[in-house]
């Protein structure tokens, strides 16, 4: 039996009881708790879903940051390194001044090495989470 069903026969019923008859009710509330769990579940499984897909859009965004990161700290490297070296081919004595220059250049760029390696390894990271998140969110688009 139907809720739907039973609310049709009475309806096209000449004589309407007073009260719906007790099997009516029972199976009203079982059909009310069978939809009762599936909308939690459904409610459950949207939150889920809208939790991976605002995780990829920050994935999405922090692997953009770090890559203009990227991109901008090798351009900066590229720069002084060719400036760097169209000065090699000049012959001229360096002061004391000069080399302490130079040598901070050269310490800047091992230290600015080790900054590049540091954001190559972090966008390596922020790509591996983002195809996970991507691929969760595949998930519940497929389902």
């Amino acid at each position: 039996l139907s809720l739907i069903n039973i609310l049709s026969d009475v309806k096209n019923s000449s004589t309407s009881p007073p009260f719906p008859p007790p099997e009516t009710i029972v199976n009203f509330s079982f059909e009310f708790a069978v939809f009762e769990k599936r909308f939690h579940w459904m409610t459950i499984t949207l939150d889920e879903a809208s939790d991976s897909v605002s995780a990829l859009v920050s994935a999405f965004k922090q692997y953009d940051h770090r890559l203009t990161e990227a991109r901008a700290w090798i351009q900066r490297s590229e720069v002084v390194l060719r400036e760097k070296t169209e000065n090699v081919g000049q012959s001229r004595s360096l002061d004391e001044e000069d080399a302490k220059k130079h040598l901070l250049v050269i310490q800047n760029l091992v230290s600015a090495f080790s900054d590049g390696k540091r954001l190559v390894d972090v966008v390596e990271g922020v790509a591996s989470d983002l195809l996970t998140c991507a691929v969760e969110t595949n998930r519940w688009v497929v389902n």
